[in-house]
This record gives structure tokens, sequence and C-alpha cells, in this order.
């Protein structure tokens, strides 16, 4: 089983893609969005596959960014959604 956690900021949001164990959990990677970076949509899209990466880059406690890409990849679809 996998788990998805998102924590976002004033800036941006982190995603981190967990794998769920008997015994521990093993983060597989994590993604960091800025909301600069968003668009907006009215409607729903294809999606987008973005690499994970292992580990997050920070200014004191402000994240900039992740680097180090691993092997593993998720599907997502970003927008902010447009009033109809």
């Amino acid at each position: 089983m996998y788990e998805v956690e998102i924590h976002a900021d004033g800036k941006g949001f982190i995603i981190e893609l967990w794998k769920k164990g008997l015994l521990w959990d093993s983060i597989l990677g994590v993604l960091w969005i800025p909301l600069a970076t968003v668009e907006y949509a009215t409607d729903e899209g294809p999606g987008s596959w973005w690499r994970l990466h292992s580990e997050v880059i920070k200014n004191g406690s402000e994240i900039q960014g992740t680097k180090t890409p691993t092997s593993h990849e998720i599907l997502l679809d970003i927008y902010f959604a447009l009033p109809f």
C-alpha cells in the first residue's frame, strides 16, 4: 500500500510518497511544487508524470526545491480551479 502526504505553505507544497509496511514505512521520494508554477484551469487535464527526489533543499526553514532524482515518478494533475 502507498500513501501520499501533502504539506503546503505560502510559496508551494511538498508531496511525499510513502510505501506503507507492516513494521515500518519507507519514503519513496519527495517533490516540491512552487505555487507560481501552478496554472488556472476550468477542467481536469491528463496530468503529468513528475520525477520524485530523495532530498529537500532548504534555506533556513524555507523549502527551495528538491534534488537527487529517484527512480520513482508520480502522475499528478495540478491546477487552480476557476469558478464556473
